[in-house]
């Protein structure tokens, strides 16, 4: 019997391999992308991945935008966020398609 697969199985497996395609590209571009997604972790109480690539100006363009997932989901098993739920992405290219949202463990942020 062929193992099904699930969706969360499937999306893990794209982003894992759309971060191996990047690091091709880019050496360590997977690594240089946690070390930003985990800076902004410390900054932001709350935030989505689409936040932290608005924020990535230190990183070369984007190969493949769903690497960012395989950067999220490093993150996440470093106890660094966990999923609070979704919203509606922000950039008007993904037509407010529902988007993660973190709640950082990291943060270091001081509230005003």
């Amino acid at each position: 019997m062929i193992p099904i697969k699930t969706g969360f199985q499937l999306a893990q497996q794209g982003a894992e391999t759309a971060a191996a395609h990047a690091d091709r590209i880019v050496p360590d571009c997977s690594t240089r992308a946690l070390a930003v997604f985990l800076a902004y972790a410390e900054h932001h109480s709350e935030f989505t991945t689409e936040d932290v690539i608005v924020s990535a100006v230190t990183l070369p363009a984007p190969v493949e935008l769903r690497a960012w997932g395989h950067v999220a989901l490093q993150a996440k098993k470093q106890g660094a966020i966990v999923s609070i739920g979704h919203c509606c992405a922000k950039q008007r290219k993904s037509h407010a398609r529902p988007v993660t949202q973190w709640r950082s463990l990291i943060c270091q942020a001081v509230a005003a």
